[in-house]
């Protein structure tokens, strides 16, 4: 029940066959290659493991599938890629450890960059050499792009970049951050002039990284100043000024392959609550209510996995997620944090080896805040998709 897959499922549609062997050629590959020891307590070192994963699927060529096979991808459609996810999931794969950089900078950067820029920073994503995070959101303006205040100037050849980013993802282990910041005053009023995308290397003593502990006890995010940072003249994607087209296309980069892959780890974690649910020692009614709780969730998550697949085909045929990633990100959000909270009243204050359902409660609380509060999300369905006045 729990592996179901909406490519099984969905009424009028079937996989190719190429799109078949590419299932069974990647599943196959995880099934002997995905470390099954459990991952260490040290989130440094847990880190470091899930770098070692990414740099063995790139070694195999199973990362960044959808980048061109010029950079050293496959060139995947959005169908391949959905069946990649839903591969990662079901194997309980590690997960990818440079998203940042898989999915936002490298993209990015092969439609903005230049040739120079490409050759030297797109062969270091793939395999986690280099690690990336976002420097976009700001402590006073949160992901109000248009106020940002952290400012970029030339002096002498070289970006002097002096300001401040906050919840930046990674931080604390990253190499490289590119950071939205205003190198220009905007002109007639217009907030979104005078931005540019500029490339920082974090390994300099004007880079101060200060984790930002969460209640997991993790220290995923990290605040982060720049005091006099330093850049070289040419590290900016797209020309100085360029930033906020930039953004936006690094942004629908972010709605499309994450956007529509998010219900495979749900139905991954929704099956763990299954196999503890039928172990567990509970009265008849407490059973009976998690059952129903279990079904009303699983058939919510298949809703969204034929929604997923739906945004998936649009896209291969040329259309943008665009305002559909509001709606995506609000129902995914929403959705993870009641199968959270049904692991957890499952399990109890028992710790189980296999699963840690509290900590997965716990972490679950902050996705209806991140890339954009839910209250945002539902401005932009009711203004954008429904049409509704501001």
């Amino acid at each position: 029940m729990g592996r179901l897959s909406p490519l099984d499922t969905a009424l009028g549609f079937e996989l190719s066959d190429e799109q078949m062997r590419f299932r069974r050629e990647f599943s196959g590959w995880l099934e002997a290659h995905v470390p099954r020891d459990q991952p260490p307590d040290d989130e440094h070192e847990r880190f470091e493991r899930g770098r070692a994963w990414q740099r063995l699927l790139a070694e195999e060529g199973w990362a960044g599938i959808a980048w061109p096979v010029e950079y050293g991808g496959r060139g995947a459609d959005a169908i391949t890629q959905f069946i990649y996810y839903e591969c990662l999931a079901w194997a309980r794969a590690p997960e990818l450890v440079n998203t940042p950089g898989l999915l936002l900078a490298g993209p990015t950067m092969m439609v903005h960059a230049s040739a120079a820029l490409k050759q030297r920073l797109l062969p270091r994503i793939l395999s986690a050499a280099d690690v990336w995070c976002q420097g976009f959101s700001e402590p006073d303006y949160g992901s109000d792009l248009g106020s940002i205040k952290t400012r970029a100037a030339l002096e002498e050849g070289t970006w002097v970049i002096d300001g401040q980013k906050v919840w930046t993802t990674h931080a604390p282990f990253a190499t490289h951050c590119f950071v939205l910041c205003r190198t220009a005053e905007s002109e007639g009023g217009r907030r979104y002039d005078g931005l540019s995308m500029v490339i920082c290397e974090m390994a300099q003593d004007a880079v101060v990284i200060t984790p930002l502990r969460q209640p997991t006890g993790d220290a995923e995010f990290a605040h982060v100043l720049f005091n006099r940072a330093t850049a070289p003249a040419d590290a900016v994607i797209g020309e100085p000024g360029d930033g906020w087209a930039v953004s936006m296309t690094m942004l629908e980069f972010e709605r499309s392959e994450q956007g529509f892959t998010d219900h495979s780890r749900l139905l991954a974690r929704l099956d763990d609550i299954r196999s503890h649910l039928l172990n567990a020692e509970l009265a008849d009614e407490a059973r009976m209510e998690f059952r129903a709780r279990f079904v009303d969730l699983w058939s919510r998550c298949q809703l969204l996995g034929q929604f997923n697949l739906g945004r998936a085909l649009a896209l291969d045929r040329g259309e943008k997620i665009g305002s559909w990633g509001s709606y995506l990100k609000l129902y995914w959000s929403e959705l993870w944090q009641a199968i959270a909270e049904l692991g957890l009243d499952v399990s109890g204050p028992r710790v189980h080896p296999d699963f840690d359902f509290a900590f997965d409660y716990l972490d679950s609380r902050a996705a209806t805040i991140y890339s954009g509060t839910s209250e945002i999300q539902r401005n932009v369905i009711g203004e954008r998709l429904l049409g509704l006045p501001r």
